[in-house]
């Protein structure tokens, strides 16, 4: 029922594509630039024209210009804010929708302009929770009807066999121009341990892998550097 296909432009070049996205501070961080990424692709390589659409108040020109930092390519496209009913009345039509966080699913869910609509699920955000009420809402999301585009052959599966969604999965990739091999480091030297911490993520652990980072510091102490990053704290 929320799939329209008879809305969508028969040429690909004519079609748009409406990605509903949180907030975000940073266009770098992973699941961001992974959209962002497919974002650039479809336009560069389809021709299809690309508009952001905030579920939630910000300045949109602040937003775009985050966007263009990552993706000079998409310096030109629409970029809205829903913070308001009115907002939310106004949402342009699109060939493609597509909800990226569980909180912009609900927002999609009632958007009747549009021809297909897709789930981007870059994780199983139920457990980004303990079980609960906010738990049970996320995983709701899953039986909305979208399209499923999935990150893992992982999550695939589960949308597909516990859902019974429909979904294609990405193969996710390496940005060589980014990341890519270095110098060997010295072996009589300190060994060096990179910690992704985001201590105010609670998904992410912070003070399991701390207290852990504290006994490996007590039992190697010059032998080992650990570097931070991740957030400001």
């Amino acid at each position: 029922q929320q799939q329209h296909p008879e809305n969508v432009h028969s040429f690909v070049t004519q079609r748009c594509c409406n990605w509903y996205l949180p907030y975000f501070d940073n266009a770098f961080y992973g699941g961001i630039l992974t959209i962002l990424r497919l974002a650039a692709h479809l336009q560069t390589v389809d021709g299809v024209r690309q508009r952001f659409l905030i579920c939630g108040s910000c300045n949109p020109e602040h937003m775009s210009a985050l966007i263009a930092e990552a993706f000079p390519c998409l310096s030109s496209a629409e970029v809205r804010a829903l913070d308001s009913v009115e907002a939310l009345a106004e949402i342009p039509t699109a060939d493609y929708s597509v909800a990226t966080l569980w909180t912009t699913a609900y927002v999609l869910l009632k958007v009747p302009n549009t021809g297909y609509k897709f789930y981007m699920i870059q994780d199983y955000e139920p457990l980004f929770y303990p079980a609960g009420s906010t738990y049970a809402q996320a995983e709701f999301t899953y039986r909305f009807g979208f399209y499923g585009i999935t990150n893992t052959s992982s999550l695939r599966e589960i949308y597909e066999k516990e859902y019974g969604g429909r979904a294609i999965e990405l193969v996710p990739c390496v940005d060589k121009t980014v990341f890519y091999r270095g110098n060997p480091l010295p072996l009589d030297g300190p060994k060096k341990l990179f910690y992704y911490a985001r201590p105010g993520t609670p998904r992410n652990g912070f003070e399991l892998a701390a207290a852990a980072l504290k006994m490996v510091k007590m039992r190697m102490g010059n032998g080992v550097d650990i570097v931070c990053a991740g957030a400001p704290w």
